[in-house]
């Protein structure tokens, strides 16, 4: 984003000081907002964690999300006069500003023979209501305390942040301002490089990280009221192989050894399922086919990011462009082998 249109919506945000701004912000009334709270304007599911297990995600009903959707916007520009250098996740861009994402992430990383992740538990339900509202209180500049009560109910459910609102994961950036200019600090006396994406905490040095910088880091972690998911602690050396949000970082990032032939497999199991759902009529939901395409899709330009010009990247956009549009060769597939699963 523009700087100009950062700055206009950070004043337009930091205008919003009564509840007759916020209900012209979000084209609605106070007693609307109520009857809203009122009739629980969430849709609740879980989707299947990599590791195992199940992760609720709570979608915003249409209303809801798109009054969020505004907000955030603005809180994103708000919370770029805050954000620390180690931020790499949940943020937008400023101006000119190199693209902040897993990928950069992951490059502060390279080429350094130690490394320690630390992850936090619970990431978004950590953060429950209260703080949310010293978010607005003290980060943000409210001082209604109507407005405050209203916006911190319009951003949370059940008491903390849900898992799916548009509005989640820049206020969890907010909660963790406080954390990371400590950890910053600390690891600029212990000559660590620090970067943060989401939950995920990444600390480098050509020096040894010891046990006494180890518990140093957690400490601020904990003082600061985040729990720490012990699981998730890794700390490298040398001779190994390091990982960064999912990433190889060694001389440079690299992606997982098993990304481009899953990818392959994928693409391959969605030309099979496409040649079977156009000759027998399958019935499949169009805009679910849409989404696996998209999913698809993102995966591969994922992977373009890591290794722009890769020829068995090549290769694999040609797979996928003939697997979203194929040929009709209908008459060599068996309808016994229709993936259902796939759906």
């Amino acid at each position: 984003m523009k700087n100009s249109g950062i700055t206009y919506q950070s004043n337009l945000f930091h205008a919003l000081q009564r509840t007759a701004d916020l209900e012209k912000l979000l084209h609605t009334d106070i007693p609307g907002l109520i009857q809203l709270f009122r009739e629980k304007p969430y849709q609740s599911f879980y989707i299947p964690k990599k590791n195992g297990g199940r992760r609720l995600i709570e979608n915003p009903k249409p209303v809801l999300k798109e009054m969020l959707k505004r907000l955030n916007l603005l809180l994103q520009c708000s919370y770029l006069q805050f954000r620390p250098k180690c931020v790499y996740g949940f943020t937008i861009r400023k101006g000119s500003e190199k693209s902040r994402n897993i990928i950069s992430n992951a490059r502060r990383h390279v080429r350094k023979k130690f490394l320690l992740n630390i992850d936090l538990k619970e990431f978004f339900h950590s953060v429950k209501e209260n703080r949310v509202r010293q978010i607005f209180e003290s980060k943000l500049g409210k001082k209604d305390p109507l407005l405050v009560l209203l916006l911190s109910k319009l951003v949370t459910l059940n008491g903390r942040l849900p898992m799916g609102s548009p509005t989640s994961p820049v206020i969890s950036n907010l909660a963790l301002l406080d954390t990371d200019w400590e950890l910053e600090a600390l690891c600029s006396n212990l000559q660590l490089e620090y970067t943060r994406f989401a939950d995920d905490l990444s600390f480098s040095s050509n020096q040894r990280i010891t046990t006494k910088d180890i518990q140093l880091l957690k400490q601020v972690i904990r003082y600061h009221g985040f729990e720490i998911n012990r699981e998730k602690v890794k700390l490298y050396g040398p001779e190994d192989t390091k990982w960064v949000t999912g990433l190889i970082v060694e001389e440079t990032v690299k992606l997982p050894p098993d990304y481009l032939l899953l990818l392959e497999k994928e693409i391959f199991r969605f030309k099979e399922f496409t040649l079977l759902h156009h000759k027998y009529k399958s019935g499949a939901d169009e805009d679910k086919i849409k989404l696996i395409q998209s999913e698809i899709r993102g995966k591969w330009n994922f992977a373009n990011m890591v290794i722009p010009g890769d020829e068995k990247l090549m290769e694999l956009q040609l797979q996928m462009e003939y697997a979203f549009n194929p040929v009709e060769e209908y008459e060599s597939t068996n309808w016994l082998d229709m993936p259902y699963t796939f759906f």
